[in-house]
């Protein structure tokens, strides 16, 4: 009968890993941005799971602007900012279904606001969208050398 690796589940919220205060706002001159953090090197992480907590700005255009979620540099998905969202604050989740991730360093989002001729004299500073604080990683990891 096989044996599987002892397991062990870790929360990494916002508040605890991103720079102060925990939250992050990607703006229209600045639309990066993301967390980094570490892992043992005698585990590996069997699974991921992003609760994303976002808020677009009502000054974004509706499906032109969108938000695209990184997790180790892999593209996880691709969230188009609909009418009903701007300015509400909105939820998402994300599993990394890649078993057995060797190293997993980091998140990152990447915002895409157009503006259209009607708005261009708008600054842009008007142009947003906050990743929040409530946001979390949750991880499992197990050790490197278990089935």
């Amino acid at each position: 009968m096989a044996q599987t690796a002892p397991s062990r589940e870790v929360k990494l919220t916002f508040a605890q890993i991103a720079p102060p205060p925990g939250s992050m706002a990607l703006r229209g001159v600045n639309p990066n941005g993301g967390i980094e953090f570490g892992m043992r090197s005698d585990e590996v992480a069997s699974k991921a799971v992003l609760n994303l907590e976002y808020t677009p700005s009502p000054s974004l255009l509706p499906v032109q602007s969108q938000l695209k979620v990184y997790l180790n540099d892999e593209l996880m998905g691709v969230l188009p900012v609909t009418k009903e969202q701007l300015g509400k604050r909105r939820w998402r989740r994300y599993l990394s279904i890649r078993c057995l991730l060797p190293t997993l360093t980091g998140c990152g989002w990447s915002s895409s606001a157009t503006i259209a001729m009607y708005v261009k004299t708008r600054p842009a500073v008007t142009l947003w969208l906050d990743i929040g604080r409530n946001s979390a990683l949750d991880l499992t990891y197990r050790h490197a050398g278990g089935e």
